[in-house]
């Protein structure tokens, strides 16, 4: 009889707790899913406009987004799209750029051009509080408190020096503010070194500035960068000189050479070469290039007077400054050609022959012994894990290694901003 009543009772327990979890789920009209990283996209999609509880880093990039691991933010290649989710609606205020959280929402699938291309979203209400499980990195700094420095008054303007400075990421998710920095900094290097503001054009991400440090005159699309070099073709002449600057991400580990133009289009080294060439005429052009595998792009871009520095070989990644606020070939390369560190301010002097100007082979030169290091995140290698490439001889190879030397250098030696 004991054993009797006890099943019962048992019977009765169960049967409420499954009618309290049926009201729970009618009363917030959804039942909440845990959301699983790293499965592929299409597994995840299963969970369209269903409420999920999601973990995962906090990161503001063009768009606002959780992450899986804040180390995937350490490469300049696209992350997979089952290691992200962008965020909509209203962000907590507690929610630092680094900072590990969990938070509940709807998955959605976002609109409108902010998140173009995107086919997943988290949706967050008014009341969505969040919890911080792990606090940022203190290294994550502010963008605006980076990019938004003021360059000094420029000389005499210089009629015969045009730039073209190309960057951002694949897309908005993509477009980590290192990019933008990088594209900031060398735009106040060139103004300070003569270059008239109306001789350089900036096409960037979707064509929008971050700051007010640097106009933004085209999206870094197929089309904008095309209209780009449209407007120099007729203005460069035989004795001008044009820098041009790629900044931005590369393929993944196994896949060809390419340079992800916004919003995920691929450029290849013969789409890029075909652009550049269409300045025919020049009396020294300078091609600096800073992403992955972007040393595969010198045997197409090689020309007579022309000048190409690649931040990697063509099997090699390029890296984030341990700030994570630059790519970390650029802030020394840059740092060398305007005599000060972009962090602190403290001089440096690539200038080896002492003539006074520092040249862009000083500049390689000054570049490759640099060190990586801890950043907020993980170890950036050494400068020369990179293996950068220099070619300004119109003849293969390349060089990794100070210069001149092997037949490579000594235009680049005498050629300054």
């Amino acid at each position: 009889m004991g054993r009797k009543v006890s099943g019962a009772l048992a019977v009765v327990l169960l049967l409420c707790l499954s009618l309290a979890a049926q009201g729970a789920q009618s009363s917030s009209g959804a039942q909440t899913q845990s959301f699983s990283w790293g499965v592929g996209r299409t597994q995840q999609l299963q969970q369209l406009n269903k409420q999920v509880t999601m973990e995962g880093f906090f990161f503001q990039s063009g768009i606002p987004i959780l992450v899986q691991s804040l180390e995937l933010l350490q490469h300049d290649q696209p992350i997979p799209p089952d290691k992200y989710v962008p965020i909509t609606g209203p962000i907590p205020s507690s929610f630092k750029p680094g900072a590990k959280v969990r938070i509940g929402g709807q998955l959605q699938k976002p609109g409108g051009e902010k998140f173009q291309g995107e086919n997943l979203a988290l949706n967050l209400t008014a009341q969505a509080q969040g919890s911080i499980l792990q606090a940022p990195p203190s290294a994550i700094l502010n963008l605006g408190a980076i990019a938004a420095a003021i360059a000094p008054p420029p000389p005499t303007p210089n009629a015969h020096r045009y730039a073209l400075l190309i960057g951002g990421g694949m897309n908005p998710a993509n477009d980590f503010p290192r990019y933008w920095n990088d594209q900031v900094r060398m735009y106040q290097l060139l103004i300070s070194k003569g270059y008239n503001p109306a001789n350089i054009r900036v096409a960037h991400a979707n064509g929008v500035p971050k700051t007010a440090s640097m106009p933004v005159h085209y999206p870094a699309t197929m089309a904008g960068i095309a209209a780009a070099f449209t407007y120099f073709v007729p203005k460069v002449h035989a004795d001008d000189q044009m820098y041009i600057l790629v900044v931005g991400q590369g393929p993944l580990q196994g896949q060809p050479p390419i340079y992800w133009t916004w919003p995920g289009m691929a450029m290849t080294p013969v789409m890029l070469a075909s652009q550049v060439n269409r300045i025919a005429t020049y009396q020294r052009m300078i091609v600096h290039l800073h992403y992955p595998w972007c040393g595969a792009f010198i045997q197409y871009l090689r020309r007579p007077n022309r000048v190409i520095v690649a931040a990697a070989a063509a099997n090699k990644e390029t890296w984030p400054h341990p700030s994570l606020n630059y790519g970390n070939f650029d802030y020394w390369y840059i740092s060398a050609l305007r005599g000060h560190l972009l962090f602190g301010e403290v001089p440096v002097n690539a200038d080896t022959n002492g003539n006074g100007q520092v040249s862009i082979a000083e500049a390689y030169n000054f570049t490759l012994p640099r060190p990586g290091g801890p950043s907020a995140i993980g170890m950036v290698p050494p400068i020369a894990a990179q293996m950068p490439q220099f070619e300004d001889n119109n003849a293969p190879p390349s060089r990794f290694g100070p210069v001149p030397a092997a037949g490579e250098g000594l235009v680049g030696a005498v050629t300054y901003l």
